[in-house]
């Protein structure tokens, strides 16, 4: 495949799914976020 093919190509779906790409890695977060906060809380109430 040519490079310059595979350079627009590449370009063109990562402009068109950065909004989805944006929401996966927000959510991702936000999910690491609660379980680390969770985590945390459950160490701090039991004074480990």
């Amino acid at each position: 495949m040519d490079s310059r093919v595979l350079a627009l190509t590449q370009a063109y779906w990562i402009r068109t799914n950065s909004m989805f790409n944006n929401l996966i890695l927000s959510l991702t977060l936000a999910y690491c976020e609660i379980l680390g906060v969770g985590k945390a809380r459950r160490r701090h109430r039991f004074g480990a």
